[in-house]
């Protein structure tokens, strides 16, 4: 992939609609791609009209674990 993720997808793996093990070619750009990377964070610790921050300690993205919320 030489642009950017496509907000869909990226929507997608915040919301855990697409599983990041299910997309190895979203996991690959995001592992290249400081910037879909530092966007998708951001969407994740967004919070949402229907819900408050989310704490995803304990949860896995791809091959990483998130450890704890940070400020």
């Amino acid at each position: 992939m030489a642009e950017h993720l496509a907000e869909d997808d990226l929507f997608d793996l915040a919301h855990a609609r697409l599983p990041l093990g299910d997309a190895p070619a979203l996991e690959a750009h995001l592992a290249d791609c400081s910037d879909c990377s530092a966007l998708l964070c951001s969407l994740l610790a967004a919070p949402g009209p229907d819900h408050p921050r989310r704490d995803l300690a304990g949860r896995t993205l791809g091959p990483y674990r998130l450890d704890g919320l940070i400020g």
